[in-house]
């Protein structure tokens, strides 16, 4: 069946049935999974952050393809989260997703200026001190 979206004729199992009548599958959708996938997606960072696929591809490919805080590559389909201001909306990059959750524990938590002061201060502990040193 050709997939209206990308043109390209592909198997029956690469589509999505819309129902099923007795032994009989339907399919209405004539866009295959890979292109219904994609304009999903696209349609969420529109919604969510104003950018299409394509912007964040752009962004994701700007940052080597790498977390653009740990540098981290992704795994096997691993999607990097969209990191941005919640207050303005405002993108800063592609994050991985352990980022993307200290990045906002972080930000709504602590202070990153008083936590170097601390990281600091425990580094000028004598090691008598510590006893699992």
């Amino acid at each position: 069946m050709p997939c209206r979206t990308c043109k390209k004729v592909k198997p029956l199992d690469e589509f999505s049935p819309r129902e099923r009548r007795s032994d009989t599958l339907i399919y209405r959708n004539r866009s295959c999974r890979a292109c219904r996938a994609r304009v999903n997606r696209d349609l969420g960072l529109r919604k969510r952050y104003g950018i299409s696929a394509d912007d964040y591809d752009f962004i994701f490919a700007q940052q080597r393809g790498v977390c653009a805080l740990c540098e981290r590559k992704p795994i096997e389909n691993e999607v990097f989260s969209v990191d941005h201001e919640h207050s303005t909306g405002r993108i800063r990059g592609i994050v991985c997703q352990p980022c993307n959750v200290a990045i906002g524990f972080f930000e709504t938590r602590i202070d990153v200026e008083r936590m170097r002061q601390y990281l600091s201060v425990y580094a000028s502990v004598p090691d008598q001190l510590n006893r699992s040193a």
